[in-house]
């Protein structure tokens, strides 16, 4: 092998630790955006019982909760359909009106040519992302 391969193939290996750095400084920030997330997630998950115990989500909400609170059942129970009872039916049938009308006011704000710049930089960072596995694998020998 040439001089000239191994120090390509070093520099190569450099840039792939940086990136390998810059990847681990960016899965560190992740994670601690995500315990942030989470821990923000308790304190409104708590205000939502609250609410659901003290009947401000509905009747059939408030009695979820209490069978929430005695074991009965679970929140991803009645949201995933495994609790049948007509008050968990009830509330998915209100949240699927909900989340429809959700839909359609975010289908009514999209702006097409903000889609089309998201379409291209998605295609930029995935060619970016085939070039450094083909560099990786060269190096590499896989």
């Amino acid at each position: 092998m040439k001089q000239e391969d191994i120090d390509t193939i070093n520099d190569a290996v450099e840039s792939l630790r940086a990136k390998l750095a810059g990847l681990q400084t960016e899965f560190i920030e992740v994670e601690a955006e995500g315990r942030d997330f989470a821990a923000k997630n308790a304190d409104s998950q708590i205000e939502a019982a609250e609410n659901r115990r003290s009947g401000k989500d509905g009747s059939d909400w408030q009695a979820l909760q209490q069978r929430i609170d005695m074991n009965q059942t679970t929140f991803r129970d009645v949201i995933a359909g495994v609790d049948k009872s007509p008050e968990a039916t009830a509330v998915r049938r209100d949240l699927g009106v909900k989340l429809a009308d959700v839909r359609d006011t975010a289908n009514e704000e999209i702006d097409l040519e903000q889609l089309a710049e998201l379409s291209r930089a998605q295609d930029q960072l995935l060619a970016q992302l085939a070039a450094s596995k083909e560099a990786f694998r060269k190096i590499s020998g896989y």
